[in-house]
């Protein structure tokens, strides 16, 4: 079984389990070489498209625009499991408008986060990292 069919099968059992009846998924061309792409539309014009790839599980996410990401060796489907669940569960968040919005004042001036939380945690993605709850 190549990669990309491994890990679509896996993340779709993610979506599956993570985000119940949340959002509508539609399964994207590849992005690339060794990569998977899927769409989901949430409530109120929310919506997030979910990348894989070998080293990197990433939710681009429309309003506002951020992107989560996590990274790890993925040719590992156990860890690529775990957190394709823990992503679904902060976008299945996302999708339901279960986030807020932080301003936080930088040295460039005031930065606006978003704040999620799951029940692995706190996630905070802002313009330019993610910082997520540690794995479990």
């Amino acid at each position: 079984m190549t990669f990309e069919t491994e890990c679509k099968t896996i993340l779709a059992t993610a979506l599956a389990d993570g985000l119940g009846h949340t959002g509508e998924t539609t399964w994207l061309p590849s992005p690339g070489a060794g990569s998977i792409a899927v769409r989901v539309a949430g409530r109120g014009g929310r919506s997030a498209e979910i990348t894989a790839s070998r080293s990197k599980l990433e939710a681009r996410l429309s309003r506002p625009a951020r992107t989560a990401t996590l990274e790890g060796d993925y040719e590992d489907t156990e860890l690529f499991a775990r957190d394709a669940a823990r992503l679904t569960r902060f976008v299945d968040r996302y999708l339901r408008g279960q986030g807020r919005l932080t301003r936080e004042q930088g040295a460039l001036g005031v930065r606006r986060s978003l704040v999620v939380t799951t029940t692995d945690g706190e996630w905070k993605v802002g313009p330019r990292k993610t910082q997520v709850p540690e794995g479990v």
